[in-house]
């Protein structure tokens, strides 16, 4: 897969075009260790300030989507 195909599966699973879940299950990708909520933020609120759950929720997302990308 080229980046170019890459970048553009990116914004078709942001866009909700494409369902990351399905893209797991059809290429057998690992699904990657989420850590929670509460253990993320005591990790790296020290380093990048106070954490939200929307700050939270927006990285969990990018990982899930990263994770998948490396793998195709």
């Amino acid at each position: 897969m080229t980046e170019q195909e890459k970048q553009q599966l990116r914004e078709d699973i942001k866009s909700g075009k494409v369902n990351v879940d399905e893209l797991y299950e059809k290429y057998q990708v690992p699904f990657p260790y989420i850590m929670d909520y509460e253990i993320y933020k005591k990790t790296y609120e020290e380093e990048d300030g106070e954490i939200t759950f929307e700050d939270y929720e927006k990285q969990i997302n990018e990982t899930i989507i990263e994770v998948l990308l490396m793998n195709l």
